[in-house]
């Protein structure tokens, strides 16, 4: 499979799950059966596997061309030297950028989220206990 192949691939697959579940959601709305949508979700994914993970030919229309062995030894790969005055200097402001990212997210949004994540779990918790008392 080839690199335009593999975008073909992956767009293939996003587009047959997203209409397979659309389908599912329909069938299963319009005949008020949940073991009849899962079912037609579950031939969607069968369906996106089969199309997208086996090697088709049109997934390889863009081959790519290799050197031969001789052709690769007459042009050597070039060495990689490192700038170090402008490499620096980007990577000094990319790391301050990063630096004040965990800092914010350290201080400000993680004790957050986890308040609401702490929430949130707590609501469920008392859901299912409330529902268990309730069966009996």
């Amino acid at each position: 499979m080839d690199w335009q192949g593999q975008k073909l691939a992956e767009m293939l697959m996003q587009l047959l799950l997203v209409a397979s579940a659309v389908a599912a959601f329909v069938v299963g709305y319009a005949m008020a059966d949940f073991q009849l949508m899962l079912l037609v979700y579950a031939g969607g994914v069968v369906l996106t596997a089969l199309v997208t993970v086996p090697n088709w030919p049109f997934f390889n229309r863009h081959p790519l061309k290799w050197l031969d062995a001789a052709e690769a030894d007459r042009h050597p790969r070039p060495q990689v030297s490192a700038a170090p005055s402008t490499v620096g200097k980007k990577k000094a402001g990319k790391n301050k950028f990063h630096s004040a990212a965990k800092y914010l997210w350290a201080t400000l949004l993680t004790p957050f989220g986890w308040t609401l994540l702490q929430k949130r779990l707590e609501l469920d918790f008392r859901f299912c206990l409330a529902l268990i008392r309730s069966m009996d």
